[in-house]
């Protein structure tokens, strides 16, 4: 997909979005903010799909890494998204946004203040850079890390795996994610059998799962 296509598809994401959080909406998820990030906020000429986080005025234990929360395939779909090369990251508001596979995000839009034009702006010119968000130290990555994991296990009734040691801010963005000590598979695409994490083959991205 070339660029100026990826931004179209952020640009009608926007607008849905204010459109979903005006008074009388049909849909009652409480998003409050979009923030793009990966190839498009890289810079890139050329890309497969737009990554997008949504954050979610809602507990952080309730948004396990890569799982749907109720009302999202809703969301997704009356945003207009659901058939498009958008893929969807549910984050909570309660929380460090930044997680494995979401580095560095950027502000695109804001239930309160709607559009942040200078961001997308900066988008459409290539020179995102210097309005993303800066790279939290390695110990907080870290942090934030295994916060998203113990959630995760938690879901699936594992127990969490070890750690890492920190070894700088490199292994802290590759040391996750981890894997669930019940089911071994990574905390981000956890396999274990439960309602909680039915998968969700379309709307919000192949790896999209549903929480209960």
């Amino acid at each position: 997909m070339r660029r100026s296509r990826a931004l179209h598809h952020l640009d009608d994401l926007v607008a849905a979005a204010g459109r979903l959080a005006a008074p009388g909406s049909i849909v009652s998820l409480p998003v409050r903010s979009l923030w793009v990030s990966g190839a498009l906020a890289d810079g890139a000429a050329e890309l497969e799909v737009v990554q997008v986080a949504v954050a979610l005025d809602m507990p952080a234990d309730d948004l396990p890494l890569h799982l749907e929360p109720a009302g999202a395939q809703h969301w997704a779909n009356a945003a207009g998204v659901a058939t498009k090369p958008v893929t969807l990251l549910w984050r909570s508001t309660r929380a460090p946004l930044r997680t494995a596979g979401l580095e560095r995000p950027l502000q695109v839009w804001d239930s309160a203040t709607g559009r942040v034009d200078a961001a997308l702006d900066a988008l459409a010119e290539g020179a995102a850079d210097v309005l993303r968000e800066v790279e939290p130290p390695a110990e907080q990555l870290l942090a934030g890390l295994e916060a998203d994991r113990d959630v995760s296990c938690a879901r699936c009734g594992g127990p969490p795996p070890r750690t890492p040691s920190a070894g700088g801010r490199r292994a802290a963005s590759t040391a996750s994610p981890t894997r669930c000590g019940r089911c071994r598979a990574a905390t981000s695409s956890c396999s274990t059998p439960s309602k909680e994490f039915a998968h969700s083959a379309k709307g919000t991205g192949r790896n999209a799962r549903r929480a209960g």
